[in-house]
């Protein structure tokens, strides 16, 4: 499931997106005070931005230079500006889409998409030149199919294997788990849930120092799971 932060200073663009949310799988937060959603920042990660550009050019473009600094997620910024100057300065300044306003509900949603695509591409071509994946401590020989935890070689089974890769691939991205037995296990999540939390177990005994104090594979209480590209205890 996606997290998208939109930083909005009233509520026209959340009302427009809000009952189309589940259709893409998307979790949606809105804040409308700038301050606050840069204190979010630092506390969780969301894999897009939504900005309300709409406000005069001396705040938009320090703020979204600010977005850039603290955040490495796609921002699509929303805003009336449709002269090609003032589109290449929002660009410039750090977004990476700019939405029109009106908006148009259906359009906002496939740049949404295509901007997280782009960011899942980028995430999963971060093999090394010999096919490996290193991520934590961890080292994922893609090529011979095998797994080594600080330099270790952990035997694991072959869903385990597939799982920890698919979570390595996407870092800091919260997975529900039948998402997880979709895209893993390449099957509808009826009655499969159970499996992934199982299989979840069973990679954090072999790849947590702590396994009751997971640090690499976290827990997202009540959404899923997802890969810690920095430590946290859960």
């Amino acid at each position: 499931m996606w997290n998208i932060l939109l930083i909005e200073k009233g509520d026209e663009s959340s009302r427009l997106l809000f009952p189309k949310l589940p259709l893409y799988d998307m979790l949606l937060q809105r804040e409308s005070d700038s301050s606050a959603a840069l204190v979010l920042l630092t506390e969780r990660q969301y894999d897009l931005l939504l900005l309300d550009g709409d406000s005069t050019e001396e705040e938009l473009l320090p703020y979204l230079e600010q977005l850039r600094r603290m955040c490495d997620a796609p921002i699509l910024v929303i805003t009336k500006k449709t002269d090609e100057a003032d589109v290449i300065r929002i660009l410039n300044a750090g977004a990476d889409d700019c939405l029109s306003r009106p908006l148009r509900v259906g359009e906002a949603f496939a740049r949404m998409r295509a901007a997280l695509r782009a960011r899942e591409r980028y995430a999963g071509s971060e093999l090394m030149a010999d096919g490996s994946l290193e991520r934590r401590g961890i080292r994922v020989d893609t090529v011979h199919r095998r797994v080594f935890v600080r330099h270790r070689e952990k035997r694991l089974t072959r869903r385990e294997y597939d799982l920890l890769l698919f979570l390595m691939r996407h870092p800091d991205r919260v997975y529900t788990r039948e998402e997880l037995y979709r895209e893993v296990w390449n099957d509808d999540a009826v009655g499969g849930t159970a499996t992934v939390t199982v299989h979840i177990r069973k990679l954090r005994d072999k790849i947590e120092e702590r396994p009751a104090e997971p640090t690499i594979i976290g827990t997202e209480w009540g959404v899923g799971y997802l890969f810690l590209n920095e430590e946290k205890k859960w």
